[in-house]
């Protein structure tokens, strides 16, 4: 039986994107990028309610692929997902492929979503750097996400690396 409502979620760098929009093609599926939806152009924050209806919208789709990890909104999410693919490998995976995405995008002005762009004062000499983001959040959030998988077995599953999860998806 093909899983038909998916989240991946996941720290950055650890291949969440890549995956859910591969997975997303691959099995004919709407994508749902969570960042498309919560940031404005120029990095400017979605008020709750507004991404929440944005992301209700989506979410009433029958074949979806969510991609991204805020917390807040698991629960709409989660209510109408059949698994959830935690992407979990090393730090010391998953820290050199942020830094090296982060240094590709800021330099070659890459746009992200809705006209944002990363720089490279923004990204490495800022307080809201994502790489001091990851540095700092990397065990609280692991901690987090194992109690979410005892506080909801069979639909949280973890995996080390995208391949992992790729096969598990072929499977289901």
């Amino acid at each position: 039986m093909l899983l038909t409502r998916i989240h991946i979620t996941g720290s950055s760098g650890t291949g969440k994107s890549t995956l859910s929009q591969a997975w997303a093609k691959e099995a004919g599926m709407d994508y749902i990028e969570l960042d498309q939806l919560y940031w404005k152009p120029g990095w400017v924050e979605s008020a709750r309610e507004e991404f929440l209806e944005r992301l209700e919208e989506r979410l009433q789709g029958e074949r979806w692929v969510v991609d991204g990890s805020y917390s807040w909104c698991w629960p709409r999410i989660w209510s109408r997902a059949e698994a959830v693919l935690w992407l979990d490998p090393p730090l010391a995976v998953a820290f050199p492929r942020l830094l090296r995405r982060t240094a590709r995008r800021a330099i070659r002005k890459e746009e992200l979503w809705g006209g944002c762009r990363e720089t490279i004062r923004k990204s490495f000499f800022s307080h809201e750097s994502i790489l001091m983001w990851q540095l700092t959040h990397w065990q609280g959030r692991k901690k987090r996400m194992r109690a979410k998988m005892a506080e909801h077995p069979g639909l949280v599953h973890r995996f080390g690396s995208s391949d992992e999860a790729l096969d598990f998806l072929r499977r289901s």
